[in-house]
């Protein structure tokens, strides 16, 4: 995680808000794995377009979070789809789940316990959401 860019994010908070890092953690830890679950099932039905999409907005996100690795693992992506083939998706879509378990561990040490138990009430919540739409499929969670 390369802090400046989170310290640069603060930056842009004013004196007496809430902390906008956090926030943005929160919505970052939030937000990736149904974007994840998502992915792998547009590469398991070949749909070359929806896995290019996933992959940069996941790259977008990460680069403004200042998750190095992760925006690198988005980019080979959306490399392979520009060859219009997806062989050797499955493999980088796995990377980028280890990458994202590494990167929710470290952010989750940043974050206060309280922030932390909202969070996953968030999660769950677009968890029971993400479900229905997806006529039942289970996402995984990974608790603390």
């Amino acid at each position: 995680i390369d802090h400046s860019v989170l310290d640069g994010l603060r930056d842009l908070q004013g004196e007496g808000e809430p902390d906008i890092v956090c926030e943005l953690i929160e919505l970052f830890l939030a937000d990736v794995p149904p974007q994840l679950v998502a992915l792998r099932e547009a590469v398991q039905s070949g749909d070359i377009l929806s896995v290019k999409r996933i992959a940069h907005t996941l790259k977008g996100g990460s680069r403004n979070m200042g998750v190095v690795r992760m925006a690198a693992i988005c980019a080979e992506l959306e490399e392979i789809v520009r060859s219009e083939t997806l062989a050797g998706a499955p493999v980088w879509i796995s990377r980028l789940e280890e990458e994202f378990e590494r990167v929710r561990v470290a952010f989750e040490e940043s974050l206060t316990k309280d922030q932390i138990f909202e969070l996953y009430l968030n999660v769950i919540y677009m968890d029971t959401r993400f479900t229905s739409v997806c006529s039942g499929q289970q996402v995984r969670l990974t608790t603390v």
